[in-house]
């Protein structure tokens, strides 16, 4: 059997957003109006940089906000730009670094349609173009708003994750609630509910908080312990916590709030997201019998083998996360475009797939033309390996033969 070669570098990997996400918060509330929070944050690989005369690649992006009082007609505006500016083209193509922005509005207890747009007008691009209709009531004021999830090691690096009512699987996130009061009853419990499961909070305090706009470096700042305004932080038992859809209960000693909230994986593999073709791709290392075993039984049935292959791959299962199978499908994702060719449209099938899939992108790629063809030769240092593949057609190699370093 073939094993999954994996190294250190590559289990500390970890997703980032997908493409485009947005998010509208109640930063504060009283008894008439609220301050909303409406924000975006884009990946960089998403946007289109052209090459700026003194800062090396700029892209510049507009939010145009308009909530619209669905009683009155009264419509709330805002417009703000966002230059983004890098130094080299290979920032410009991240997928970690991301264009983040917001504006915030102060609008009365209503009923509003938020009409929202992120644009690139020099390159005629609309990157979002959506519409919300979000509830405000007279007769609500909670103690607590809704949930903003943030992501950081320390509580002051604390940044937003920009995604409304989602926690970004599998980083470990805290949940910030705002309170609409500086002083009341601190609350006595905060759980998880997943159907009939109860998980506790690792963590539960009363802070004091400040809320800032923009600035250089961050979304929204949060300042802890500095102006009076209390909040809650909540830190998950996220290690153990799956993909899925859950309720936080904040139990204060005269109530129970309730705010559901979903952990979701933003940047799963493709490959993975489709089962059948995850399924198939098993058969790369897994041995014939494994692989007959794990595909033989009900639909239920083969998910759950499929599961049980991979946790006994875990290298920490004693958490949700499963990093080799995580790297194993964005292998696979790479691999089914960057090897495809006119003969075969699927490029994790090709030798070259199939190597890159199992031993991950080489230290070093060469071509050499030789009298009888054109080879292409992958060197991996620390397997102490040089795999090297012959151009049998234009485009598609073979794999020809396998040396030791």
């Amino acid at each position: 059997m073939i094993l999954l070669a994996i190294t250190s570098s590559a289990l500390a990997q970890r997703p980032g957003q997908k493409s485009v996400s947005s998010a509208i918060w109640v930063l504060s509330q009283d008894k008439d109006s609220l301050t909303v929070c409406v924000a975006y944050s884009i990946p960089f690989r998403n946007l289109i940089f052209v090459r700026d005369t003194t800062k090396g690649f700029a892209a510049t992006l507009s939010l145009s906000v308009d909530a619209v009082d669905s009683v009155t007609g009264e419509n709330f505006h805002q417009f703000r730009i966002n230059r983004v500016l890098v130094d080299s083209y290979g920032k410009s193509r991240s997928a970690k670094l991301v264009a983040e922005d917001c504006v915030t509005l102060q609008i009365p207890r209503s009923t509003f349609t938020f009409n929202i747009e992120i644009r690139d007008d020099q390159q005629m691009i609309t990157y979002l173009n959506t519409v919300l209709k979000k509830h405000f009531h007279k007769h609500q004021s909670f103690k607590s708003l809704q949930p903003i999830f943030l992501a950081s090691e320390t509580d002051s690096t604390l940044n937003p994750i920009v995604e409304e009512s989602a926690a970004e699987f599998p980083y470990t996130v805290k949940a910030l609630f705002i309170t609409s009061t500086q002083n009341h009853r601190e609350p006595v419990a905060a759980i998880f509910k997943d159907n009939q499961k109860v998980s506790p909070i690792k963590k539960i305090k009363q802070i004091s908080l400040s809320i800032k706009p923009k600035t250089r470096d961050s979304l929204i700042e949060f300042s802890f312990n500095h102006q009076p305004g209390n909040a809650l932080l909540l830190e998950f038992p996220t290690d153990t916590l799956n993909e899925g859809h859950y309720e936080i209960h904040i139990r204060y000693p005269d109530r129970e709030e309730i705010y559901p909230f979903s952990y979701v994986w933003m940047e799963k593999p493709n490959t993975l997201l489709d089962f059948h073709f995850a399924l198939q791709l098993l058969k790369y290392i897994a041995d014939d019998s494994t692989y007959k075993w794990i595909t033989s039984g009900t639909d239920q049935r083969v998910k759950e083998k499929f599961e049980e292959f991979w946790k006994e791959r875990d290298p920490t299962p004693k958490t949700a996360y499963n990093e080799a199978e995580a790297e194993f499908y964005r292998r696979a994702d790479y691999a089914v475009n960057a090897f495809r060719t006119a003969t075969a449209l699927n490029g994790a099938a090709t030798d070259r797939g199939k190597v890159y899939i199992l031993y991950g992108k080489p230290e070093k790629v060469e071509r050499d033309l030789r009298n009888d063809g054109t080879y292409e030769i992958w060197s991996y240092p620390l397997l102490r390996r040089k795999i090297i593949f012959k151009e049998v057609r234009p485009g598609e190699f073979k794999l020809y033969q396998t040396e030791k370093l």
